[in-house]
């Protein structure tokens, strides 16, 4: 289970209020810098208003992405999941809180995803042999795939 922004501002929120004197400090100071990173204030940890937030996609894949981090929070704070689409951008009613956890989380897993495909493309292009054949006819800029079949054929055998 992942720990929500939310859960990681109380506690530290806690340790600012409850710690001994270095932490204290320590914690009042992450709290602020947590809080600023975020786009929060402390009054929001405990607000229920809830507004629209759009978040920006490039893909399909991405779009399904956003839907299951939007319901992976919606889960976690026992809330329900009310959205509105634009072209390339889907907006949730959100708390703010909420909307940075979705924010944060849907980059993470954005970032993950694009580094499993491309571990992905990697893998294809190595079984099916795609990157020696690239090695072989040498740059692939848009002009070479008008190149003659002929100037495409090699000779001897894999």
């Amino acid at each position: 289970m992942i720990e929500t922004i939310k859960e990681q501002l109380l506690k530290i929120k806690a340790l600012a209020e409850q710690g001994i004197a270095g932490e204290r400090e320590t914690a009042a100071r992450m709290l602020e810098g947590l809080l600023k990173k975020h786009g929060l204030r402390l009054e929001d940890l405990n607000a229920d208003a809830k507004s629209l937030a759009w978040f920006s996609f490039e893909t399909t894949a991405d779009k399904k992405l956003l839907f299951q981090v939007v319901a992976m929070i919606a889960r976690i704070s026992g809330g329900t999941i009310e959205y509105r689409v634009r072209s390339r951008r889907c907006g949730f009613y959100l708390t703010l809180v909420e909307a940075a956890d979705v924010s944060a989380a849907f980059s993470h897993f954005k970032k993950e995803w694009r580094h499993e495909q491309e571990k992905m493309l990697a893998a294809f292009m190595s079984r099916e042999e795609i990157e020696d054949l690239m090695r072989r006819m040498g740059s692939f800029a848009s002009h070479d795939w008008k190149r003659p079949a002929e100037q495409l054929a090699f000779g001897g055998s894999h």
